[in-house]
């Protein structure tokens, strides 16, 4: 005896299903079972590239923004300005 069900357990349960189910569901049966396991691979694949791309972004050192603060500007305006003429 091979893994848990002998080839004839399998004979057995392949005439039961067709008893059960009969010969015109079991292609439309299969497509539907089909589809399933299709989206389910889709779907675990998204999720997988989303974890991934927002472990990547968050390697990423943040980008310094290019405007300085209000308070530096206003500082460097200041000096820019000249000592003051008396």
């Amino acid at each position: 005896m091979e893994g848990i069900l002998a080839p004839w357990h399998w004979i057995i349960l392949i005439v039961i299903i067709l008893l059960v189910f009969g010969p015109k569901k079991l292609p439309e049966l299969g497509n539907s079972l089909g589809r399933g396991i299709t989206g389910f691979k889709r779907g675990l694949q998204d999720a997988q590239d989303e974890i991934s791309t927002s472990m990547a972004e968050a390697d990423e050192p943040p980008q310094p923004s290019v405007e300085a603060p209000a308070v530096v500007q206003a500082a460097v305006a200041d000096e820019g300005a000249g000592p003051p003429q008396t």
